[in-house]
């Protein structure tokens, strides 16, 4: 997918599932999914359906191999979208918080 692509997912998402005038995803759905099912035991986000729970900025990421990411905080009507060189370790992962630190407060 292209970061277009990616950010239009977002934005779907972010219009609880609606898009125009019409529905795409039930809107009841997208809510159950974005609640934290599994908690990780730690500070760090819940697991969702699918969706990675970050509760300290009400929001949730869609997060794709290689540090592709979708990052929806529907408070602020925020929609972020992030691409990376394909790999497979999780150094990307370790910076999440200082960016959504940086990105959630600008938004103030």
């Amino acid at each position: 997918m292209k970061p277009r692509d990616l950010a239009k997912f977002g934005q779907l998402l972010l219009q609880n599932g609606k898009w125009g005038d019409q529905q795409i995803v039930d809107s009841t759905w997208i809510a159950e999914a974005t609640e934290p099912i599994v908690n990780t035991d730690g500070p760090g986000p819940c697991y969702g359906y699918y969706f990675w729970v970050y509760p300290a900025y009400k929001g949730y990421a869609a997060a794709g191999h290689g540090g592709q990411f979708i990052f929806v905080v529907p408070s602020k009507k925020l929609v972020v979208i992030y691409t990376a060189w394909p790999y497979t370790s999780g150094d990307m992962f370790d910076n999440f918080g200082e960016l959504a630190d940086l990105i959630v407060k600008s938004c103030n």
